[in-house]
């Protein structure tokens, strides 16, 4: 029954995804499937600019000036650490600067790199 919710969902998804014309509507409908799949309370979406710089492209579930900007995110950041080995990076307690009990982060890359 689970199983059929989360096939469900992922169809609805994808008929909205059709009709969106911005990259922030689409990037949150994204987030928002992958909450609930995971069961997950909060979540946030990054991109990796041009310029090397992390910035939140969407967000939900943080309380406002919770979530820190990632722009001056260090090499060690499991976000860049994710970037760079091209794989996802979990860590199963992350810490009270954290505020989760487990953090995710996995790139998705596109097909010209």
């Amino acid at each position: 029954l689970e199983e059929t919710k989360q096939v469900r969902r992922l169809h609805e998804l994808a008929a909205r995804l059709m009709h969106l014309r911005d990259l922030g509507g689409f990037l949150s409908e994204i987030l928002a499937a992958g909450l609930e799949t995971t069961r997950a309370a909060r979540g946030a979406i990054q991109l990796l600019e041009a310029d090397g710089v992390l910035r939140v492209a969407a967000q939900q579930g943080f309380a406002a000036g919770v979530l820190p900007e990632t722009e001056n995110a260090g090499a060690d950041s499991p976000a860049r650490r994710a970037i760079a080995s091209r794989a996802r990076v979990l860590i199963a307690d992350p810490g009270q600067q954290e505020a989760a009990a487990a953090l995710q982060c996995t790139p998705m890359i596109s097909n010209t790199g």
